[in-house]
C-alpha cells in the first residue's frame, strides 16, 4: 500500500527544472516481500528482486507482491 501510494504521488509530482522547463511525470516500478519468521537476508532480497521483475514485465509504473 505504501509503495503504491509513492508511485501515485510521484505521477503527480510537477518538477520545474528552474529555466521554465518541466520535467514528464515520474514513474517507478517497485517489488515489494514480506519477512517471515524463518526467512534469512538472501531470500528476502530475492524475493522482492523477484517482485520487481514481475512489475517491470507487467508493463513497469506498477507494484508487484
Amino acid at each position: 500500500m505504501i509503495a503504491d501510494r509513492l508511485r501515485q504521488r510521484l505521477m503527480h509530482t510537477v518538477i520545474d527544472m528552474g529555466d521554465g522547463t518541466m520535467l514528464p511525470p515520474l514513474s517507478i516500478s517497485a517489488g515489494v516481500a514480506g519477512a517471515t519468521p524463518g526467512i534469512d537476508g538472501p531470500a528476502l532480497a530475492e524475493s522482492a528482486l523477484a517482485a520487481l521483475d514481475r512489475a517491470k514485465a507487467a508493463g513497469g509504473n506498477t507494484v508487484s507482491r
